[in-house]
């Protein structure tokens, strides 16, 4: 299951992308000014990932996915109807931030001394 990211094109020399017909959905109960909905905003915006807020009672969240609480990443693939859930907000902020690891400013890290650096920082500002 191919789930590459929906990505803005950088320039001429960036190679074609596979699977750029994803959406992303970030289904919400929370209000847009939440820090934990800009955190993931922010991720997305670095990361060139194109990302449709939808405001939702909660019920209809765990209608999408049991385990989600207040905020649910949906990743749509239009081609085969495959629907991948991520909830928690650092869950949903590291995959957008590693969707693209081709992206020059490399938000998640280059190496896995890098990405622990950040999971480190990550964890400890939780708030």
């Amino acid at each position: 299951q191919n789930l590459e990211p929906k990505m803005a094109a950088k320039n001429e020399n960036t190679p074609p992308l596979i699977g750029s017909n994803i959406s992303y959905q970030l289904l919400t109960s929370l209000n847009e000014s939440s820090y934990l909905i800009k955190k993931i905003l922010i991720a997305a915006k670095i990361s060139g990932i194109e990302l449709e807020v939808k405001s939702v009672k909660n019920f209809e969240m765990v209608q999408e996915s049991p385990i989600a609480m207040s905020i649910l990443l949906k990743i749509i693939k239009p081609d085969t109807m495959s629907v991948v859930h991520i909830s928690q907000s650092n869950a949903i902020m590291r995959s957008l931030a590693q969707s693209n690891s081709s992206n020059d400013l490399c938000l998640y890290g280059k190496n896995e001394i890098e990405r622990a650096k950040i999971d480190q920082w990550i964890e400890f500002c939780w708030l």
